[in-house]
């Protein structure tokens, strides 16, 4: 976040949704080319960077890789968004 927000010039983010998917279960059952580890979050570092953090089950194993899950990850925008005023000026 903060790489973001210096590239910016400020923060601009309320919100952040991180991925909090058990890849013991998305990998069982299925070859995987490589080790996978999940991205290690520092959510004590994150609050201080953004006001809300969300934990969502976003991932899927495509091709025996864990990715985000588009449509997963899309759904919650949708939802997330009904919530805000989208025509507010920033």
């Amino acid at each position: 976040m903060q790489a973001l927000y210096d590239h910016a010039g400020s923060a601009f983010l309320d919100t952040v949704l991180l991925n909090d998917t058990d890849f013991e279960t998305l990998l069982q059952g299925n070859e995987s080319p490589e080790v996978q580890l999940p991205v290690e979050n520092d959510i004590e570092a994150l609050k201080l960077l953004v006001p809300n953090i969300v934990l969502g089950d976003i991932s899927t194993v495509s091709e025996g890789r864990i990715i985000h899950d588009a449509n997963k990850v899309a759904s919650w925008v949708k939802e997330y968004m009904k919530g805000k005023d989208v025509n507010k000026e920033t």
